[in-house]
């Protein structure tokens, strides 16, 4: 029988020593790699669910571990949420990119006297700030580990070793935890004790993954400011015009509504088209700042309640004037003088006979003329021509004071008045329309997150027309994306229905349906869009909610797709 040389066996010895030095060469470069994968997924990935799977499973594989948890610290600083757990014997994975974690969140104080929960391992990890590590967890009286028995008995596994250790971040404030369970030998595969090696390794591992938990964080917290921010900037816009409170939170809950409603739908035009997370996201923040142009908007523009409002409402000084001239006809002589010359016969409807019927007529008109004046100044209804001559005429009455002729309208008082809808003249509608332009400008100074990049053009397209006579562009439908028309008909809908406007009153339901429709007509608004806004019921989800009771009624939907489908014999309302 051959035996071996005392250099044989040395050199069998160094050739093992070698091949176990390179094995673990090989492991530690492995490792290396690994880290540095994840290093650079903290720096590139976008989704940091994927970043705490990287974590935990090179956690396990570094220190042969069965199962692992990570856990991170509720906002409230209450409770310990379970973030990505796995047990490779049971080949169970769960949170993370594997979907939602369906356990209920650890309590870092107890229920009774609010004292520290020191009962549990985790939480007691994130009191204590320490490292724990147990050969046998069962055999540590000091914990409950009730929950980790009955998971064991329900999954015929028992956990054994464990080490806990806290996600710190640069001011130590403890983040999460990673907990991993039953280190195995990797040779024989038995649970052993996790060695100092191991721990160093997770500790550093519990870096990166509180790293996660701070850019989590911060990216959760730098959108909830500016998301609280656009929406402090649309309260301001809001409340910068008393007239128009409200509107740009109900423009993005129409927005909101709709975008939602065809992401649910599974038919119709839109039943193969849906948003994503961010696009809807994007949306609400388009929304939000649709508006935000109407910085730049002059107030006395924006406010302009009445045709003839300046500093204050025009037609309070025609009042008084009205009231001077009614008070002039009093003196005799002044009605004589009046009556003489016959300056105001034009004025009146019927030629008086004598200086008794001059001055009961002329007060009887003023009277009503000062009637019809209150009306036209609030701008709510369509002027007709004869509402226009009616303002001409009132502006050739004149009235006699110090030698001085004097009318009753201001050099631009009688072009307002005959401004035949609303209350802004040509170059104050222009003024008003510019804010859409502003809009565009405002927000094209900024930075936004990629999933942000089209919030500029959607928010200040919503005037645009699918013709090309909207504005500021004039863009045509190719160039108009769903956003932008979402934005533009839930802004108009907003409009029609708002009771909050002095100047005009809200309309009701069918009356704001019809309007839309023939904008459908006309080629100004999206089709399928307003199709959707009834079949949907959206529009009446809305207005149960927001228009009042008093505006709410049924809408002739058969008129309505007659109309929008040109099929003119069965427009009702074309008759």
């Amino acid at each position: 029988m051959y035996r071996l040389s005392e250099n044989e066996k040395i050199n069998r010895v160094l050739n093992d020593v070698v091949h176990r030095v390179n094995i673990l060469a090989e492991e530690q470069l492995e490792h290396i790699n690994r880290l540095s994968n994840i290093g650079l997924a903290l720096s590139q990935e976008k989704d940091l669910d994927k970043i705490f799977d990287l974590i935990i499973e090179e956690a396990l594989a570094y220190t042969h571990a069965d199962a692992a948890t990570i856990y991170s610290v509720s906002d409230s600083g209450k409770f310990l949420n379970f973030e990505v757990m796995q047990t490779k014997s049971k080949n169970f994975k769960a949170g993370g990119s594997f979907g939602t974690i369906k356990l209920p969140p650890v309590p870092l104080y107890k229920k009774e006297d609010g004292s520290a929960n020191l009962a549990n391992m985790a939480s007691c990890v994130v009191h204590t700030k320490e490292v724990l590590n147990f050969p046998d967890c069962y055999n540590e009286p000091r914990f409950d580990l009730k929950g980790t028995m009955a998971w064991d008995a329900a999954n015929n596994y028992r956990s054994k070793s464990m080490l806990a250790i806290p996600l710190k971040n640069h001011d130590e404030e403890v983040l999460g935890v990673i907990q991993i369970i039953n280190s195995l030998d990797p040779v024989t595969s038995e649970i052993i004790s996790f060695n100092k090696e191991a721990i160093v390794m997770v500790q550093s591992l519990a870096s990166q993954a509180a790293i996660t938990l701070t850019n989590r964080e911060l990216i959760k917290s730098l959108e909830s400011l500016f998301k609280q921010f656009i929406k402090a900037i649309a309260l301001a816009i809001d409340r910068k015009s008393k007239d128009t409170g409200g509107h740009i939170a109900r423009v993005a809950v129409i927005s909101k509504l709709m975008a939602s409603k065809i992401n649910e739908t599974t038919n119709g035009h839109f039943g193969d088209f849906s948003f994503t997370d961010d696009e809807l996201d994007e949306l609400s923040v388009a929304s939000w700042l649709h508006d935000v142009g109407k910085i730049a908007t002059p107030d006395i523009v924006m406010n302009k309640s009445k045709k003839i409002e300046k500093v204050i409402d025009g037609l309070q000084l025609v009042e008084l004037r009205i009231q001077i001239a009614k008070a002039l006809l009093g003196c005799p002589d002044y009605l004589n003088a009046a009556f003489t010359k016959k300056e105001n016969f034009a004025y009146l409807l019927t030629e008086p006979k004598n200086q008794k019927e001059y001055k009961e007529l002329i007060i009887k008109q003023l009277d009503e003329d000062m009637e019809f004046l209150e009306v036209v100044n609030h701008g709510g209804e369509f002027l007709s021509d004869d509402k226009i001559a009616t303002i001409d005429r009132i502006d050739k009455f004149v009235y006699l004071l110090d030698g001085k002729e004097n009318k009753l309208f201001e050099e631009d008082d009688c072009s307002n008045l005959k401004i035949r809808r609303g209350t802004l003249n040509d170059e104050e509608r222009l003024i008003m329309n510019n804010h859409v332009k502003y809009t565009y400008e405002i927000l094209n100074q900024l930075t936004y997150p990629r999933k942000y990049k089209n919030v500029t053009i959607y928010a200040s397209s919503h005037h645009e027309k699918l013709n090309g006579t909207g504005h500021p562009w004039g863009f045509t439908a190719d160039q108009l994306p769903t956003q932008s028309r979402i934005l533009a008909i839930s802004d108009i809908f907003e409009a029609l229905t708002a009771s909050d406007r002095p100047y005009k009153a809200g309309k009701k339901l069918s009356e704001a349906m019809n309007i839309l429709s023939y904008m459908v007509k006309d080629n100004h608004i999206d089709k399928d869009l307003f199709v959707f806004l009834i079949t949907s019921g959206l529009y009446r989800e809305y207005a149960d909610e927001y228009v009042p009771a008093g505006q709410i009624d049924e809408i002739d939907e058969e008129a309505i797709f007659a109309r929008i489908n040109h099929n003119p014999e069965k427009d009702k309302n074309d008759k």
